[in-house]
């Protein structure tokens, strides 16, 4: 079936990934190295949102959520579907891209900015 940005486990006994999109929402599924089904919550995502990660050594995903502009990080423990905010982010900070560091003590960002400022340096002609 259609899958975009598979994303293995720490232990390699499944992998996480994103399934077709339907309107503006994708479902994340889960499948064993041997293609069976493995079991994790329900879980959908928005379109901007196609980035996530599994933190090593853990059952815990770490996903982008909210709006198109203004999204914020959150992990799912994926045995017991418990999720929790991880930044609450001004709509000024546009995530575009993140990961998670091997320990899964630190993640690191990616981000956007509109307002950047263009500037022109006249040089001197001899």
């Amino acid at each position: 079936e259609y899958s975009v940005n598979p994303v293995w486990s720490s232990d390699g006994r499944f992998v996480v990934y994103g399934g077709a999109q339907v309107g503006t929402a994708f479902r994340l599924q889960a499948m064993t190295k041997d293609g069976q089904p493995h079991a994790m919550p329900e879980m959908s995502l928005d379109l901007g949102a196609l980035r996530f990660s599994l933190v090593p050594g853990t059952s815990s995903l770490v996903f982008l959520k909210g709006g198109i502009w203004n999204k914020n990080l959150w992990m799912k423990d994926l045995q017991t579907g418990v999720e929790r905010q991880l930044t609450n982010f001004s709509p000024e900070f546009l995530i575009t891209d993140f990961d998670v560091s091997m320990d899964g003590r630190e993640i690191v960002l990616s981000r956007q900015m509109d307002n950047s400022d263009i500037v022109l340096i006249g040089l001197q002609q001899d």
